[in-house]
């Protein structure tokens, strides 16, 4: 899919004023989903501050958060989440035989890959992402894998989160950085 609108690096004073808040948070650059953004200014103003605290402000484990990205990016066809989240995955402690089983979520479900906790995660992205309704024995299943409020709160705001992510990066067209531009 063609991208929808040129990218942006801040050529109104309040685009580069936002610009430069997102360079603060990614050490210098705006990658392309940043670029496309700027074309809403509110929005991506308030994506810039609910993003950094799904990445890094949540008490559920990294790898569980990355695993929860990955499936979901694989599920809605998001290349461009999946080159970004994938090397995070593995650097959380995923393996590179788990993010190629993502690839089919239904066959992951079955793999000795992942371990139960795991699979809750997948079952309960597969579901959320596909249907939005989730079946009330996966839901048990994820309590009991998870207990607590504020896990499944977590959880289910991780996938939420990022169907609008890849939603947004399918639907405009956002492409991978070339390495010049990284």
């Amino acid at each position: 899919m063609p991208v929808i609108a040129p990218y942006q690096d801040g050529a109104s004073p309040e685009q580069e004023r936002i610009a430069e808040v997102i360079r603060a948070r990614r050490g210098g650059k705006l990658i392309n989903i940043d670029r496309m953004l700027l074309h809403s200014l509110p929005f991506a103003e308030g994506y810039n501050l609910l993003l950094p605290k799904v990445r890094g402000g949540l008490a559920l484990a990294d790898r569980y958060r990355e695993l929860l990205i990955c499936a979901t990016a694989q599920l809605t066809g998001a290349a461009y989440e999946v080159h970004h989240h994938s090397p995070v995955f593995l650097k959380a402690g995923g393996s590179q035989a788990q993010l190629d089983a993502l690839k089919t979520i239904e066959q992951a479900l079955s793999s000795p890959l992942f371990d139960e906790k795991e699979r809750a995660l997948l079952q309960f992205a597969l579901e959320s992402t596909r249907s939005v309704a989730i079946r009330p024995q996966t839901m048990s299943e994820l309590q009991t894998r998870f207990p607590g409020a504020q896990s499944i709160i977590e959880i289910v705001s991780v996938v939420s989160v990022y169907n609008m992510v890849c939603r947004i990066v399918v639907s405009l067209g956002v492409e991978i950085e070339s390495v010049e531009s990284v």
